[in-house]
């Protein structure tokens, strides 16, 4: 499944970008069609390979089934992933168009020592999946803001299996579109957990 693409151009250079439900993100040139051979392996980034030092996906369904996003000379992506447990992340991530390197990465079941780790139980983010922009993204050019919404994190239909209130699931959530650390992400401001809509606490990032 694959709901679109992105294009991206500067002066005569141009390429479509699109991410693929088996977990490659590729970049062809618009007039020839042609994989980008400067982008990733031959125009192709594994983004699996990008978890190498934290879990194994090989076995484990990830992938983007949405367009990807390109803001400057990033392209943003999502991904569907499985919501039962485990499974694996579903981190918004940003690459250079150009060269396919990882530029950017917002842990959307945060990690210890990030900001509302301490809404999910102790070592959540080693295994759970979820909470994952698997829809797409919209990107506010004039100011500079990319939105994105995630889903239940998994267990996706029994919440008793992730106690906490497990932000940044179930959220719509906006961030400044750079390659900077999350601490560049300012926090949802739509918030719901699968029960309840409650209000989202603020912070002084932009």
């Amino acid at each position: 499944m694959n709901r679109g693409v992105a294009f991206w151009r500067d002066g005569g250079t141009k390429r479509v970008l699109v991410g693929l439900s088996d977990g490659r993100l590729i970049s062809l040139d618009a007039d020839t069609g042609k994989p980008d051979p400067s982008f990733g392996d031959a125009g192709t980034v594994d983004l699996r390979a990008g978890y190498a030092d934290e879990r194994d996906l090989s076995k484990q369904p990830y992938g983007p089934t949405s367009a990807p996003a390109v803001f400057e000379n990033l392209v943003y992506i999502g991904c569907s992933n499985g919501e039962g447990h485990p499974a694996a992340p579903g981190d918004v991530r940003a690459f250079d168009v150009r060269t396919g390197k990882e530029a950017w990465r917002f842990h959307t079941i945060p990690r210890p020592g990030e900001e509302f780790a301490d809404t999910w139980e102790k070592d959540a983010w080693k295994d759970r999946g979820g909470a994952n922009p698997w829809s797409g993204f919209t990107v506010d050019v004039d100011n500079a803001i990319l939105f994105c919404a995630t889903g239940s994190a998994g267990p996706d239909f029994y919440g008793a299996g992730r106690k906490g209130d497990n932000l940044f699931a179930n959220c719509v959530s906006r961030s400044t579109p750079a390659p900077a650390s999350a601490s560049g992400i300012s926090r949802p401001f739509i918030m719901t957990c699968g029960i309840t809509i409650i209000p989202a606490r603020r912070s002084s990032a932009r």
